[in-house]
């Protein structure tokens, strides 16, 4: 193949990738994403998993993440359960019944998310990871301790119960931001759980990643950038997305602030 016909063919194979406005072109070659999971869990001590409520497509690909935990060490799975569930969790674990009694909120309340727990008990119980509740307990909302400070004391005690700890989150994407800089003064009390995590052990090596389904994000950069392909990507963020949209964070009454200084990295379906 001539030099001339290579250069054409890439001029029209860039024409075809997804322009938007302010932003780079997405690079190619990003690891699967399973593989981008485990190396970062293989190389810090929490990774948080930052999912939208209900989607299949994530809570699937988390199915699959799960036997592979234990090459990177992984000690816990925390999951977005209250803490006085854990009673329940284990009795499903143990004996494989009982697992509509785990009472899940209604925002995580799902077939999908209940196959989730079942394919936790499905992995072999020498490398199967210690299946942990760590949200606040109902009868505790509206008391002197928020959700996010009760996760991240929950988190803190994990990890320094047990040295070795290493622990995959599992939680909702607006819990997993790295900083909540809010406009409302009456906010700014209220930290994210990194941030309150970091200041009770600043020693620990903390990742979060977030997971984003094109369809239900379209104003969001990434989504428009990356959902087009056929195979989910994964990748990490950094200042060259300083431009770009995090779609979800819209949401949130916080101050503008770029992608990179909010999340680690990115799965896009």
């Amino acid at each position: 193949m001539t030099r001339s016909l290579l250069s054409l063919l890439m001029i029209v194979f860039t024409s075809q990738l997804p322009v938007v406005a302010g932003m780079a072109q997405p690079f190619d070659g990003n690891p699967p994403p399973r593989r981008y999971i485990v190396e970062k869990l293989k190389t810090h001590d929490i990774v948080f998993m930052g999912t939208t409520h209900k989607q299949p497509r994530i809570l699937q690909f988390i199915g699959t993440l799960l036997p592979h935990l234990h090459r990177a060490g992984v000690t816990h799975v925390a999951l977005e359960i209250a803490s006085d569930q854990q009673n329940c969790i284990q009795h499903f674990l143990n004996g494989g019944t009982g697992l509509d009694s785990v009472k899940l909120h209604a925002a995580i309340d799902c077939t999908h998310y209940r196959h989730l727990l079942q394919s936790m008990r499905e992995i072999p119980e020498a490398i199967r990871p210690q299946i942990l509740g760590v949200d606040l307990p109902a009868d505790q909302y509206g008391g002197p301790i928020s959700r996010d400070q009760w996760i991240a004391r929950e988190l803190s005690a994990i990890t320094r119960n047990r040295r070795d700890a290493k622990v995959l989150v599992i939680i909702g994407a607006l819990h997993v931001l790295r900083k909540l800089e809010w406009d409302s003064p009456r906010q700014r009390d209220h930290g994210a759980i990194r941030t309150q995590l970091q200041a009770l052990q600043p020693g620990l090596a903390l990742f979060s990643v977030v997971n984003l389904v094109s369809t239900i994000e379209s104003d969001c950069d990434f989504s428009r950038a990356y959902g087009h392909k056929t195979s989910i990507q994964a990748l990490d963020l950094t200042p060259r997305f300083r431009s770009w949209r995090l779609g979800f964070t819209r949401w949130l009454a916080i101050r503008p602030t770029p992608p990179h200084e909010l999340v680690d990295g990115l799965i896009v379906y």
